[in-house]
């Protein structure tokens, strides 16, 4: 059982039986006994909502992953997958919960708490079995995060604080809470406001001050009168200006000198150097938020021929971390769940001993967007009981020529991925025998496996492998390769296995 806590709601017990007469907490310890709570709340969320270069920042980084596509998809494209359980898990964010209309509107909200608190709140109720049944925005801003948990599941790791009065304790199960930015001297994360805090204060100053320039247009300064300006005519004057002109601006007036003029004591902006100041501001602002100043409309030192590497660069430096941390908690707190709860009752009717069982479990809390870790999952087909994950459908524009050409320099000409994987990356469908690395010879493609002896290569493939991969592909270009001296590894040259 959960705690209920949305508004209009009846707050319900949500502490399981086997939690009452458990002591809630360790030894005292000074500092350490109150849940640890987010500072400022409301002067961030100002700035957000006030500021134009930090909501610019933060709409561009929150629409791109709300219009990026999403799709529950086989971890494993080869082996079986359970479509009922697929279709269930697309219903769950398509439709989140009664209150809110589609998945965007709930993603929308919690980029906005990770970008704005660094603390993305997401509960989730679940049904008798365990599975998760909805999923609800919570107001980051409410939540304190105990700074004396261990990993006990048993013990409330996060505490709601409506209006700050303690209103419930919730488990680990019970809410995902996604920080950008932990580390080990804090169980709150750090967000981008709270590092740009002196400079959006700086930006606000400077933009006060332009307004009052502009909204007091007389300027600080002194008003000679000249010469043949009495003390009478002074005095007449300045009563005209104070009244009628500039009200209580600080500007002066004296007579008595030899020409009129006005003595300016104010600096015109070019002389603040007022638009370099801004453009610091706003360079400062888009680094910290990982995107580039041209998506901020800072387009004065962009040509041709850095626009690409500037969009690349934000996006591998902010949208695909972003989108990784979202996916983890989905996969880890939601898929993963479906994952942990079939191999239990599967173990409880036989169908899998404990070994396997504690090896599907394993697997439902591990990343699958590295390559290393989804290998694992096809390597224990047996523990791999859902094959199911969440993931967000975005083609891969991180630097791909500069990267292609790279490992092109680094692998002697190799290839390095597999067709399934580029597939992947462009959101296409896999294909059968795509998952293997292909090497192209004049004899047509070579399976790169087969040269470890994974499956067995004629003599004359394994010849032109040999020196494909000991002399380079530039010298595989030309029929005439066919009747070179290569060896094979059985010590024939191609002529005589070609005979």
């Amino acid at each position: 059982m959960s705690y209920n806590f949305r508004p209009g709601s009846t707050l319900t017990k949500a502490t399981p039986e086997r939690l009452e007469g458990r002591k809630v907490g360790l030894a005292v310890v000074p500092g350490m006994n109150m849940p640890a709570a987010k500072r400022d709340v409301k002067l961030y969320r100002a700035w957000a909502d006030a500021n134009e270069w930090i909501r610019a920042a933060i709409s561009h980084r929150k629409n791109q992953v709300c219009a990026s596509p999403w799709d529950i998809i086989p971890l494993d494209s080869v082996a079986p997958y359970d479509i009922g359980t697929q279709l269930r898990l697309v219903s769950l964010f398509t439709k989140p919960n009664p209150a809110t209309d589609s998945f965007r509107t709930m993603i929308e909200e919690c980029v906005e708490d990770i970008l704005v608190l660094d603390a993305g709140c997401i509960e989730v109720t679940r049904t008798l079995r365990g599975i998760p049944a909805q999923l609800w925005n919570v107001d980051a801003g409410t939540i304190r995060v105990s700074q004396k948990w261990q990993g006990d599941p048993l013990d409330p790791r996060y505490f709601w604080y409506p209006q700050g009065r303690f209103g419930a304790a919730l488990l680990d199960q019970d809410l995902m809470y996604m920080v950008q930015n932990p580390s080990t001297h804090r169980v709150l994360g750090l967000s981008p406001l709270e590092v740009l805090r002196e400079t959006i204060e700086a930006e606000m100053e400077s933009a006060r001050f332009n307004k009052a320039q502009v909204k007091q247009a007389p300027p600080t300064g002194i008003i000679n009168l000249g010469e043949d300006a009495t003390i009478q005519n002074v005095d007449q004057f300045e009563k005209y200006w104070r009244a009628e002109i500039a009200g209580f601006k600080q500007t002066a007036i004296i007579g008595g000198t030899k020409n009129p003029e006005f003595i300016n004591f104010s600096r015109s902006q070019r002389d603040m150097q007022f638009l370099q100041w801004q453009s610091y501001l706003i360079r400062k602002i888009a680094a910290v938020f990982g995107i580039s100043p041209q998506d901020l409309g800072i387009l004065f030192d962009v040509n041709r021929a850095n626009a690409q590497a500037q969009s690349e660069l934000s996006e591998d430096r902010g949208l695909r971390p972003l989108i990784a941390l979202i996916e983890s908690y989905f996969n880890k707190e939601v898929v993963g769940v479906f994952q942990r709860t079939r191999a239990k009752e599967m173990y409880w009717t036989g169908a899998l001993d404990s070994m396997t069982m504690a090896k599907a479990i394993t697997l439902s809390y591990l990343d699958t967007r590295t390559e290393a870790r989804l290998a694992l999952f096809k390597q224990m087909p047996e523990a791999n009981v859902v094959n199911l994950k969440f993931r967000f459908k975005i083609p891969s524009g991180r630097n791909t020529m500069a990267r292609a050409q790279t490992h092109k320099l680094e692998l002697g000409g190799l290839p390095w991925q597999t067709v399934n994987r580029i597939r992947d990356e462009e959101l296409e469908d896999p294909v059968e025998g795509g998952d293997e690395i292909v090497v192209m010879t004049p004899m047509g493609p070579v399976r790169l496996s087969s040269i470890t002896g994974a499956t067995a290569l004629s003599p004359i493939e394994k010849a032109f492998v040999a020196r494909y991969l000991v002399e380079g592909p530039w010298i595989m270009g030309t029929q005439s390769a066919l009747n070179s001296e290569v060896k094979s590894p059985e010590g024939l040259s191609v002529e005589e296995t070609t005979e």
